[in-house]
């Protein structure tokens, strides 16, 4: 009975920390010059990432900072008040007010939060600040120029499932999500700098992660269409990718030998051509990386050398060429 007590009184208690700061920031407002940022509001706003928002409690670490906000403060993803007002516009006023939320589709929607910026005719407009929670109960923060509610260009800092950071920069959408050309730094230290549509990496783009880095075409967060992986080991895959996967193309080996043919799950899969790295080639089929059926052996100069039956990568019959 004791728990649901306290659960009680902390649901309460929640409740008042957030009525209390709206209200200290409607106060406090109306003392300051409200077409300029200023220290107070903007310390209001950081502090409003370590206090619960709705049913989402922030963790704190020994500085009584969220994850959120030290993130923020350590990558100085919060401009500065020189920043802030180099923004100035006679025609907007800056203020901080609660956030609506934004309702997506299949549940992907952006829970109630804080906003800090410019306002024109009660609408978010100008530049401006907007920390919120995801459908992930994942903390997000919107430091970015706005056109009558909606964020147009600026940055956008989060975490992924697995609570790494995410820094993305570049355009959004009337939904909020990453639009047009951009770049997305991941917290494992990978770069993608490309197009995306929709918040998914769509378009011609760059990825760049600690094994390697592929350039070519993406659909829906997937490699998908001519693209090329390159692997610090010196291996490299290029043709034509559906769903991350390569299906037709060149598998290059750092000893000098290739493939050209087709892929199922990067293995050798139909009909090909491997091609070894003093020029003798062959051609075959292959059945997931074994060699099947009749292959045909090649001098560099492509002169037919001999024919070798596989069953199963065992070879079972050779035939010379005279």
């Amino acid at each position: 009975m004791r728990f649901f007590v306290n659960q009680f009184q902390e649901s309460i208690q929640l409740r008042v920390q957030l009525h209390s700061i709206k209200e200290g920031v409607s106060q406090q407002s109306m003392l300051l010059d409200d077409h300029t940022f200023n220290s107070m509001l903007l310390g209001r706003f950081i502090e409003s990432m370590n206090i619960p928002l709705g049913e989402y409690v922030p963790f704190l670490n020994d500085n009584q900072q969220s994850t959120l906000a030290q993130t923020a403060s350590d990558k100085m993803f919060i401009p500065s008040l020189d920043v802030l007002n180099s923004h100035i516009c006679k025609d907007k006023t800056v203020q901080m007010i609660p956030f609506e939320g934004l309702v997506r589709q299949k549940n992907n929607k952006l829970a109630n939060g804080v906003y800090y910026g410019q306002l024109l005719n009660g609408k978010r407009d100008g530049f401006g600040q907007l920390y919120a929670i995801n459908c992930n109960k994942e903390p997000e923060i919107y430091c970015c120029h706005w056109s009558q509610g909606i964020p147009t260009k600026g940055r956008w800092l989060s975490f992924d499932i697995k609570g790494q950071c995410l820094t993305y920069e570049g355009g959004f959408n009337e939904l909020y999500l990453a639009e047009g050309f951009a770049t997305l730094l991941y917290g494992s230290g990978g770069l993608y700098s490309g197009y995306f549509k929709s918040g998914k990496r769509s378009g011609f783009g760059k990825l760049i992660w600690k094994k390697g880095e592929y350039t070519g075409e993406w659909r829906d967060n997937k490699f998908e269409g001519q693209g090329e992986i390159r692997f610090h080991n010196g291996t490299i895959y290029k043709g034509q990718f559906i769903a991350d996967d390569l299906v037709k193309g060149t598998h290059l080996y750092k000893n000098g030998s290739r493939y050209d043919g087709m892929f199922i799950n990067e293995q050798f899969q139909g009909m090909g051509k491997l091609t070894y790295g003093n020029g003798i080639y062959q051609r075959g089929e292959w059945h997931r990386d074994q060699k099947i059926g009749e292959h045909k052996i090649h001098g560099k100069d492509g002169t037919l050398m001999y024919a070798v039956t596989f069953n199963n990568d065992r070879s079972v019959k050779v035939i010379e060429m005279l």
